[in-house]
């Protein structure tokens, strides 16, 4: 649990060390180690300047603590220019890497600035912050100044900033992407009330919105510049993962990026129950992959990560009915598209409170593929089976059929089932009646039996 509070002059030795992490964490990219040193030689003179400033009334400092140990604090006060555009200035905001986009930024600045016209300085090439910072009213004003660690510029808040209705800010502009598929599109309608704007490749697939729709924008996910300018005045992006690719890692981050540049302030992003930069299922690689570039973007986030689709499943099957691959005995907890969908509406309409949250999307049991087979075939109206391979077997029967497929998508197809084998995708989780209210639906409803 988070706590913000006032700190005190005997907090000054941890916030010296909370500083100097922070640093080496935001600035890591931008700085030398060397430089980064020498700011931070002279830990002495760090301390007593530290203590000076938090016995100071007229420049409090504010610290967030999770679990009692601090990871974020700032300092605001009367500006300390001649030329200040506006009499309060923000004199540094700073939180560990691993709180990012997990709403300790907003605490730290509605506790020291409130909704005040406010202005800072951030280095030059600090694109992460420029972000957080435009999000919440700030904008570059052109002046500058060197500092032995580099070039900072000016930015300024010149108006009020409703700072306590964050959460009803974001959504006012809503964009989706996916909603020509069978995820976004049921989410598209679910949200029409919320005109919201639709990000798609193809226009002749947008959904027919009732007019309701905030526009429709081609947004192929690896062209910046349509994306940059697509998602301006975006405050709530869902962002469906890309069709499988060989290059969906690179679409990704730029579209991320162009996210970012653009001043979208949150990101719901589906991604997939075993992201991890080890994970079996190969693309669950590449959706690890994007939650990093998100996490680092400085954007707020909202992962969800969804199971294999139970509704999926019986379409592994040749024309015979046979479901063939390395799966073993294994199970998984196949959770319905459609359950994902209500989610992502659930979170979409109420992003404030699922800040810095990752949910991991499951149906309400696991299942071997003999027992998909079984209960699938029972609801089609026809007999399915699992036949089990060998992973050469796999390899070989996929090469021979798709001659033309590329390595990594062999990987991904054998990669499926070897996830279900290891046991990568048999836990079950609440987080779909967390969301929604109500049980995740078993693999015959899923299928509309």
């Amino acid at each position: 649990m988070d706590t913000v509070r006032v700190a005190v002059p005997d907090d000054a030795e941890a916030l010296v060390v909370l500083h100097e992490a922070c640093w080496r964490e935001a600035y890591a990219d931008l700085l030398s180690a060397a430089t980064i040193d020498g700011v931070f030689a002279d830990r002495t003179a760090h301390l007593a300047s530290r203590r000076e400033r938090l016995a100071d009334p007229a420049r409090p400092t504010y610290v967030v603590e999770r679990d009692g140990e601090p990871v974020g604090f700032a300092t605001a006060g009367p500006a300390r220019h001649d030329d200040a555009p506006v009499p309060v200035e923000l004199y540094g905001i700073y939180a560990r890497a691993a709180v990012w986009g997990e709403g300790v930024g907003h605490a730290l600045l509605a506790a020291a600035l409130g909704g005040r016209p406010a202005y800072l300085w951030v280095l030059d090439g600090n694109d992460r912050a420029t972000a957080f910072y435009r999000r919440h009213g700030f904008e570059l004003d052109g002046a500058a100044e060197e500092h032995p660690e580099g070039r900072h510029l000016r930015m300024v808040r010149r108006t009020s900033w409703d700072a306590g209705s964050a959460g009803d800010r974001i959504g006012r502009m809503l964009a989706l992407t996916g909603s020509t598929g069978a995820l976004g599109g049921p989410v598209a309608h679910a949200l029409a009330d919320l005109r919201p704007r639709l990000l798609v490749r193809d226009p002749a697939r947008a959904p027919q919105l009732g007019g309701q729709s905030g526009g429709v924008h081609v947004t192929p996910y690896d062209d910046a510049a349509a994306a940059t300018a697509a998602l301006e005045g975006v405050d709530l992006l869902f962002m469906v993962s890309a069709a499988e690719s060989e290059h969906r890692r690179r679409e990704h981050r730029t579209f991320v990026e162009a996210a970012a540049r653009a001043g979208v302030r949150h990101v719901v992003y589906t991604s997939f129950s075993g992201a991890a930069p080890d994970a079996t299922f190969t693309l669950g690689r590449d959706h690890h992959d994007t939650e990093v570039a998100i996490r680092d973007s400085g954007m707020d986030f909202t992962i969800l990560r969804d199971a294999f689709y139970a509704d999926v499943l019986p379409l592994f099957a040749d024309a015979s009915g046979a479901i063939r691959g390395p799966a073993g005995h294994g199970s998984v907890a196949a959770v319905a598209r459609a359950d994902v969908a209500d989610a992502a509406v659930a979170v979409l309409r109420d992003p404030q409170a699922h800040l810095g949250a990752t949910y991991t999307l499951t149906g309400p049991e696991a299942l071997t593929l003999d027992e998909v087979a079984t209960r699938a075939g029972a609801v089609l109206g026809r007999e399915l089976r699992y036949e089990p391979e060998s992973l050469e077997a796999a390899y070989a029967a996929r090469r021979a059929a798709y001659p033309d497929a590329g390595e990594w998508q062999l990987d991904a197809w054998v990669s499926t089932y070897v996830a279900i084998a290891d046991g990568s995708c048999a836990a079950v989780t609440g987080d779909v009646r967390r969301l929604t209210g109500r049980a995740a639906r078993t693999l015959e409803q899923a299928l509309g039996g």
